[in-house]
């Protein structure tokens, strides 16, 4: 239990600091070639553990091969992290996250599709707002800062990608990271 309490501390830490920094201008990122094909499929296996926890499954499927882009690797891992952790905890029970990889027109399609909730309509336009959260409320369900989407959206933008969102009332929503491919 402590352990755990450690680590949720120094998560919420380190999105404080990230926010921070990427306020003020001074986060610096720099990218390189990577395969987004393999790392994805690493992070999303790294992932299991939780998804278990969460009562659901990670379910990699549409794997265009080979994919590159310009990315820095640790952030890129923050920022799928962030999807899969969202998309695990806001999914029904016993349902699968799907992540997708697809390669369209020059440019890399990462989705994560989860079969929850989805977004209120009303929230959609704050949805990348540092410190929003649908339910706000002290008797929300699941926990949070609501920095990790606008985090995540600084970083993609910050690798020359975007980060783009489509959901529907008690269906689910899905994110898409979408980079500039790399030869």
């Amino acid at each position: 239990i402590a352990l755990r309490n450690n680590q949720a501390l120094l998560r919420l830490v380190n999105e404080l600091l990230d926010y921070e920094k990427i306020q003020s201008g001074t986060l610096s990122i720099k990218t390189s070639r990577h395969n987004i094909c393999d790392l994805t499929s690493e992070i999303v296996k790294n992932n299991q553990d939780f998804a278990l926890e969460q009562s659901v499954n990670f379910v990699l499927k549409n794997q265009a091969t080979p994919c590159y882009a310009n990315i820095h690797e640790h952030r890129f891992e923050q920022i799928l992290n962030n999807l899969l952790s969202n998309a695990a905890k806001f999914s029904e029970p016993s349902s699968n996250v799907e992540i997708s990889l697809d390669s369209v027109d020059g440019e890399i399609f990462l989705r994560v599709k989860d079969h929850g909730c989805g977004i209120p309509e009303e929230f959609r336009p704050n949805i990348f707002e540092p410190f929003s959260q649908a339910d706000s409320s002290s008797t929300r369900k699941h926990g949070g800062t609501g920095l990790g989407l606008s985090i995540s959206k600084s970083l993609i933008e910050a690798m020359g990608g975007r980060l783009e969102f489509e959901s529907e009332v008690d269906v689910g929503s899905t994110f898409s990271l979408i980079l500039p491919h790399s030869e």
